[in-house]
C-alpha cells in the first residue's frame, strides 16, 4: 500500500493489532512510519491519539484478553493519588499493571515489554467495566494491591481519597482488610485502616493528619463544622473543637486564587473573633519542616490546656 493512500477507518480510531492491519492490506513499511507509534511489540497507535494512559491501556488490553489492569495503573485510571516513582527518564511511560488469574493458560499471561503482569485471583466484585471497555480493578481491591508497594501515609491518602470520592466506603475497606491476611501487605492494611478520614479534602491534608497523629499528638477532627449562636462560622480542614484550636492547610490555589483568599481570611477572622486559635500551614511545612509543624501544634494544645 503506497505511504499517500488511505488508511482503513478502523485503524484510525483506535490502538489495533499489527496482524490485523496486515489483513488489512496495510504493508509493514506504513506500520513502521510516522502514522502510528509503538507502544508494545505487535500494536500500533494512531499518531493523532494522546499519547495517555488511556491510549496506553487500550493497546495492551488487545495483547492480553481476560487481564484487568490493576496497582498503580488502576490507582491512576481511578484517579488516586500516587507518589512518583523516582525511577527512569522522564520521558520514559510508567509500565503498565494488569492482574491475570492464575487459571489463566501460561500463553495469555506473557506480557509484553512495558507489561507487569501480576497473577492473582479477582472476586467477581473487585473488577469493573469502563466505559471505555476498559476492565480495572476495583479501588477497594486497588487500595489492598498497594499495600505490598506504598508506605502507611501513602497507603492511607489512596484510601482518603477513594472514600472522598465516593469509590469505596469503610466498610468495603474493612472487609478486604479482613480477607488479606496472609497476603503482601496485610499488616499495613491493619494499621492504615483505623487512619483513613472520609472527610479529608486533599492527600496534603491526609499528610498534615499522620504526621500529627504519628508524632503522637491527638487524633485532629476532619470538616467539622463550627457554629455560634446558630450561624455558621467556618469548617476547618482539622481542629480540636474542645480547645478551640483550627488547623487549616492552603494548597497553591489558596495563594492564587483572589477569592479564595479572601474567603479564607473572612473565615478565619471569624473563628479568631470567637476565640478559636488557627493555626496555618503549608506544603513546605508537612514535607520540609515536620518537626516544626508538630512543635507548633503541641505547643497550641499544651497553652490551650493550661488556659482551660
Amino acid at each position: 500500500m503506497p505511504r499517500s493512500s488511505p488508511l482503513p477507518a478502523a485503524l484510525t480510531r483506535a490502538p489495533f493489532l499489527v496482524r490485523d492491519a496486515l489483513a488489512l492490506g496495510v504493508s509493514r513499511d506504513v506500520l513502521a512510519g510516522a502514522r502510528f507509534r509503538r507502544p508494545f511489540q505487535g500494536v500500533r497507535v494512531p499518531a493523532q491519539l494522546p499519547d495517555s494512559l488511556q491510549v496506553r491501556c487500550q493497546a495492551a488490553a488487545l495483547l492480553l484478553p481476560g487481564a484487568a489492569f490493576s496497582h498503580r495503573t488502576a490507582a491512576s485510571l481511578h484517579g488516586l493519588p500516587l507518589p512518583g516513582t523516582g525511577r527512569g527518564a522522564p520521558d520514559t511511560p510508567a509500565p503498565v499493571h494488569v492482574t491475570m488469574a492464575p487459571s489463566s493458560p501460561r500463553r495469555a499471561r506473557r506480557h509484553p515489554v512495558g507489561v507487569v503482569c501480576h497473577v492473582a485471583r479477582l472476586e467477581a466484585d473487585e473488577s469493573e467495566r469502563r466505559g471505555d471497555g476498559l476492565r480495572i480493578t476495583t479501588a477497594t481491591r486497588t487500595w489492598a494491591d498497594l499495600a505490598g508497594a506504598l508506605d502507611l501515609v501513602d497507603l492511607v491518602a489512596v484510601a482518603d481519597a477513594a472514600l472522598r470520592r465516593d469509590l469505596a466506603s469503610v466498610e468495603q475497606l474493612a472487609g478486604i482488610v479482613a480477607s488479606w491476611s496472609g497476603r503482601s501487605g496485610a499488616k499495613l492494611l491493619h494499621r492504615a485502616l483505623p487512619l483513613v478520614e472520609p472527610l479529608t479534602d486533599s492527600p496534603m491534608e491526609t499528610r498534615l493528619r499522620l504526621l500529627l497523629v504519628l508524632a503522637g499528638l491527638p487524633r485532629p477532627v476532619a470538616g467539622r463544622d463550627v457554629v455560634l449562636y446558630g450561624g455558621w462560622i467556618a469548617r476547618p480542614d482539622l481542629s480540636y473543637p474542645d480547645l478551640k484550636i483550627a488547623i487549616e492547610y492552603d494548597g497553591d490555589h489558596h495563594r492564587v486564587d483572589r477569592q479564595q483568599w479572601r474567603n479564607d481570611i473572612g473565615r478565619r477572622r471569624g473563628l479568631e473573633e470567637a476565640g478559636w486559635l488557627v493555626l496555618v500551614f503549608t506544603a513546605d511545612d508537612v514535607l520540609q519542616r515536620p518537626q516544626e509543624t508538630v512543635r507548633q501544634v503541641r505547643a497550641a494544645l499544651r497553652s490551650r490546656r493550661a488556659a482551660a
